[in-house]
């Protein structure tokens, strides 16, 4: 009934409940079959567009410039993380060499390359995209996102997302949402991996939405904080809006411009120096998890935004000394993963709940500080 597609193995215990629905199994030849996520910056498999070969020649004012920064000012419609990239790749040559990003021009140079025609607007192109899929049937998809997947197209995100994924499968998805999110009723943050779903029809996708409006859903999200809560469970109880200090970011903002959020959170299991817990949100603001456990002075173990950032490494759990050969990377992202998700079927409306297990990445640092951080008696 649990079929993984991509990068992470297939876990025994992953199950999904369907108290009074029944779950049709997934036959073999359903999904993708995707390559593990690629974190190399390289796009994923896809058919390749028309390029439209360029010349340019370093003007006087363009002297000095990084060969980067240089091609973003011409191509003003490409940002210049893509235009890096194609750097990289040797796509773009100076003097009919092979250029570097950080490459300073001198005047009269002469940059040549190709660039590819950008997609009409709205168009989402398929792509090969790694992602678990849990359960579908006619009118949704559950999906299972691995961390460092982007949900949908956005500011500088062109491709790789679980939309272009979505759209390699061709099952037809909802389009109420826009057309460069299909079928994308909520969605998560790009370094939050776990469940969720994605309607087929419109009318999936408008009961969903609709539920996720009322607060009918039931999530649950389990997390590694820093520090050792007092108490063992507690609601957190605080508005968010938008930083007044920094745009970028979220916090707890009272008066009129923050809105309402409340998340229920409970110990699930204690270190010395970490906590890994249980969150269930009632409301769905953006980063919402992530800045009530910051305010209570426990944010999500190297959350680069909300905490103290960095990689958790087997030295932070005092399996080996900083440094030495052993001295592994187990966490490069935030702790925080989408566990489970229940909702009323839009068919029927009968609770359906979907779960994912907790992704090798966590898993590794919460055995890490069982062995090293156990909590003294």
């Amino acid at each position: 009934m649990y079929r993984r597609i991509g990068a992470r193995k297939s876990h025994p215990k992953n199950t999904l409940k369907c108290p009074g629905f029944r779950c049709a199994p997934m036959s073999h030849n359903q999904g993708v079959t995707a390559k593990p996520q690629d974190t190399s910056g390289n796009l994923p498999n896809r058919s390749p567009r028309s390029a439209t070969p360029f010349t340019l020649v370093v003007g006087e004012e363009e002297a000095t410039l990084r060969l980067d920064v240089f091609l973003a000012e011409r191509f003003g419609d490409r940002s210049r993380t893509w235009l890096k990239r194609l750097v990289k790749e040797g796509d773009v040559r100076v003097d009919g060499k092979p250029g570097k990003p950080a490459l300073k021009l001198d005047v009269g140079q002469v940059v040549t390359g190709a660039l590819e025609d950008l997609p009409a607007p709205g168009y989402i192109e398929p792509q090969d995209v790694a992602f678990g899929v849990i359960y579908e049937d006619e009118t949704l998809l559950i999906v299972d996102k691995p961390a460092g997947l982007v949900v949908h197209p956005g500011a500088g995100v062109r491709d790789g997302t679980l939309v272009n994924g979505l759209a390699f499968r061709a099952l037809g998805y909802s389009d109420v949402g826009g057309s460069e999110r299909p079928g994308i009723v909520h969605r998560l943050d790009r370094e939050t991996s776990g469940v969720m779903v994605v309607a087929r029809t419109n009318m999936a996708h408008v009961a969903l939405a609709g539920q996720f409006q009322a607060r009918e859903t039931e999530k649950v999200y389990h997390a590694i904080v820093l520090g050792e809560p007092r108490f063992d469970e507690g609601i957190i109880d605080a508005p968010i809006g938008r930083s007044p200090r920094d745009p970028s970011r979220m916090s707890v903002v009272l008066g009129e411009d923050g809105k309402k959020a409340l998340t229920r959170w409970q110990v699930l299991e204690r270190f010395a120096g970490f906590t890994y817990v249980k969150c269930l949100p009632k409301t769905g603001r953006t980063h919402q998890i992530r800045v009530h456990l910051a305010s209570i002075g426990h944010p999500l173990l190297c959350d680069p935004v909300y905490g103290k950032g960095g990689d958790f490494k087997r030295s932070d759990a005092k399996l080996c000394r900083r440094g030495d050969a052993t001295d592994a990377i187990l966490l490069a992202r935030h702790a925080l993963h989408a566990r489970s998700l229940g909702f009323g079927h839009p068919e029927d409306r009968r609770r359906v709940t979907f779960e994912s297990m907790v992704p090798a990445d966590m898993e590794s640092v919460l055995q890490a500080l069982r062995t090293g951080r156990p909590v003294r008696a």
